[in-house]
């Protein structure tokens, strides 16, 4: 997925820079930093607690993610909660299982038991609860699922209320 490196800078600085040597962030208030597997970052600051950042959408974490790969998609699993990679980021409900995440042809399924629907287009969709997608390689967004088709494609809504359909 990507690529990175920590660097010092001459004012002993550290920083992340990614596979094409453009800077992904610096990291000022910084003692010791590591990289780990997964895209990981490890960073323990001046005040000596150690903090974990997700390095494909800068998220930070208190606690060690553990990297879950379902197919080419991956989530993040800290806590109680599974945590998406994706630009905008999404954190499902609190206790969500792996058994809650289904993975189909092209996409990954979050099914959130006790949350209404957040769409449906032609009433389709007979859930009682909302149904959240990630498509893979779509690192945009966590879309809202619509509407599965006869011919397998989906439609979906995004956070700004657009609809797409994907195949």
């Amino acid at each position: 997925m990507g690529y990175f490196a920590l660097v010092r800078y001459q004012n002993m600085r550290l920083g992340v820079i990614n596979g094409n040597t453009s800077e992904e962030m610096r990291l000022d208030d910084c003692r010791a930093a590591s990289l780990l597997p997964g895209n990981l970052l490890c960073v323990t600051n001046r005040r000596k607690e150690t903090l974990y950042v997700d390095l494909l959408n800068n998220q930070w974490y208190s606690e060690c993610p553990k990297v879950v790969s379902f197919g080419g998609i991956e989530l993040l699993h800290v806590a109680d909660r599974f945590y998406s990679r994706t630009k905008i980021p999404y954190s499902g409900n609190i206790g969500m299982t792996e058994r809650s995440i289904i993975r189909k042809d092209f996409y990954l399924e979050l099914h959130e038991y006790g949350v209404p629907p957040a769409c449906e287009v032609n009433g389709s969709m007979p859930l009682h609860h909302s149904v959240r997608c990630i498509i893979e390689g779509d690192n945009s967004c966590v879309y809202n699922l619509c509407e599965i088709l006869p011919d397998r494609s989906i439609v979906v809504r995004d956070n700004s209320g657009e609809f797409h359909k994907f195949l």
